[in-house]
């Protein structure tokens, strides 16, 4: 049987990140699935140096999968900018472990905050399983406070105002064989009409996973109206079933007048 090396201490992890010119969005500012695989990118490198990474959990037939996420963005930076993303395990529980990021322009301000929530599935069930006892023996890292969790119900659109269908491709494929999480932050943000795109830009938003789409799967992304100043709920779900892959509620600001 093979042995598999226990995981070790996950200690703050920090990463730099320049802005590529294929990561920004018609007004030069970081696109949000940018953005979202920065935060992926840190928070696999951190468990890698401690030999949980999701390589190191496929070798026991599981996996993590990220279930919510609630992102904060203060601003945004630009192409050729230079961004630190620190992550840390925030807290755990029977099924999940919390990671919190901070982000941090070039100057060393924060410009950009999340919590999230990291459960475990079976590879070959495609269910969650209660945390495993060799995963345990993390202890909590970081050196502040760690922000609220994300909870609370997120609704269905009620009253949808924007709808646009996608397709998943196979560039849309991770290794855990579904659609990767940027996906979903993608079609949420395409969903939305391009002149309210051009003018406005994402504040905050609360991001739930409630199912896995696989390739050729038909996403049926919706938007409306939540009923808080320049707020929307969002709904990814199946063309073909009646059943949600995302549910999520954001707040914009108008962007800044250039120059």
């Amino acid at each position: 049987m093979l042995e598999v090396a226990r995981p070790q201490k996950i200690e703050v992890h920090f990463e730099k990140f320049k802005i590529r010119s294929n990561e920004i969005d018609s007004q030069r500012r970081v696109t949000l699935p940018a953005l979202v695989n920065y935060l992926q990118e840190a928070a696999n490198n951190n468990v890698m140096q401690s030999g949980a990474s999701v390589y190191d959990l496929h070798e026991r037939g599981i996996a993590w999968v990220l279930s919510r996420m609630k992102l904060q963005l203060f601003a945004y930076p630009s192409h050729g900018q230079e961004i630190t993303v620190k992550t840390f395990p925030s807290g755990s529980e029977k099924y999940f472990f919390y990671r919190d990021f901070r982000i941090f322009d070039e100057w060393g301000l924060l410009i950009g905050q999340a919590t999230s929530t990291w459960p475990v599935i079976d590879l070959q069930k495609r269910q969650m399983i209660s945390v495993p006892d060799f995963l345990n023996v993390f202890r909590i890292g970081g050196d502040e406070a760690p922000l609220p969790v994300a909870k609370g119900k997120i609704f269905p659109v009620a009253d949808p105002l924007h709808e646009r269908q996608f397709q998943v491709g196979w560039y849309d494929i991770d290794v855990n064989r579904h659609a990767n999480n940027m996906c979903y932050f993608r079609w949420l943000v395409e969903a939305m009409p391009a002149d309210f795109l051009s003018q406005h830009r994402l504040t905050e938003i609360d991001f739930q996973f409630r199912n896995e789409c696989n390739l050729d799967d038909v996403v049926v992304a919706r938007a409306g109206l939540s009923g808080v100043p320049n707020g929307f709920s969002h709904q990814l779900s199946s063309a073909a079933e009646r059943k949600d892959y995302a549910l999520a509620r954001s707040v914009w600001e108008r962007s800044p007048a250039e120059g």
